[in-house]
């Protein structure tokens, strides 16, 4: 059986998966709501107070006195800089709370600019082995994962049983950020680029 598996999102509410894929307060969040910000609006709050080093709370307060994202933004602090930061971090974040995957190794490999899907496959494929991750995710250049896998010691079945797994896992968080506004598009980032939502992306193919 495989080692590596995904996390069910059925007992999960959205106010838990955003609290922790941007690592802030669940109470800021219900307060957010009760002050009338909706899931999109806090998602975005929460992408600032992720990219900042801020509470989910002190952003809420630099909206309501700015009005708009923009004034936020600026309140804020936030730079090119946050903004890449804040796109690592929470694809780590994320990456981290489906799979188990060390957020340090995460952030490296996406520095290196492999795709997050590539990286989910690759901790799937190590754990199983039993091997190291990046020395896993270092051997997929020019060759495919079932080469991957043949090389680590795995059968063409566990490859197989890792794509599925990987490619179910991501199209139920997109399915979750369809419905309830979790992903957005603001401060130069958007879906397909900086969020797990890969559901139409074959991860074999992926970088």
């Amino acid at each position: 059986m495989l080692v590596f598996s995904s996390i069910s999102f059925a007992n999960q509410s959205p106010t838990q998966i955003i609290a922790e894929d941007y690592n802030v307060s669940q109470t800021d969040i219900i307060n957010a709501q009760s002050e009338g910000f909706s899931f999109q609006d806090i998602n975005r709050a929460s992408f600032i107070a992720l990219a900042t080093n801020q509470s989910l709370e002190q952003v809420i307060k630099y909206k309501t006195i700015a009005g708009d994202w923009n004034g936020t933004a600026s309140l804020a602090g936030l730079t090119d800089w946050h903004i890449q930061y804040g796109q690592h971090a929470l694809m780590a974040n994320q990456l981290h709370n489906l799979f188990d995957v060390d957020k340090n190794i995460v952030m490296s490999l996406l520095k290196q600019q492999y795709h997050p899907k590539a990286v989910a496959l690759a901790s799937a494929l190590s754990q199983k082995a039993n091997s190291d991750l990046e020395i896993v995710m270092s051997k997929k250049s020019f060759i495919s994962w079932y080469d991957v896998g043949n090389q680590i010691g795995l059968s063409v079945a566990d490859v197989d049983e890792a794509i599925q797994a990987i490619n179910t896992a991501f199209a139920d968080r997109a399915n979750f950020g369809d419905y309830y506004g979790y992903h957005g598009e603001t401060y130069g980032y958007n879906d397909s680029d900086y969020y797990i939502n890969g559901y139409d992306i074959d991860v074999v193919n992926i970088k």
